[in-house]
């Protein structure tokens, strides 16, 4: 099981980064989006899918940019 506020996945485009981090049982998936290292905006998802979708269909995060949080570090 995921533990709560670690990040899940991350992901870089159009100059900002993006990471989706899991808030707790019954609370859902935080997505946030940084312009350099200021978080401007966060939007509560109930679902990882439904958090990558609103990414992609809002703020045009290709679903191929996303990666596990544990992976190499992004550009």
């Amino acid at each position: 099981m995921t533990k709560p506020t670690q990040t899940v996945l991350r992901a870089a485009h159009g100059g900002r980064r993006f990471r989706i981090e899991f808030g707790g049982e019954g609370i859902g998936y935080y997505l946030y989006v940084y312009d350099g290292e200021r978080c401007t905006h966060d939007y509560l998802q109930d679902t990882l899918d439904i958090a990558r979708r609103f990414a992609l269909e809002r703020l045009g995060v290709p679903t191929e940019s996303w990666t596990d949080a544990d992976e190499r570090p992004l550009d």
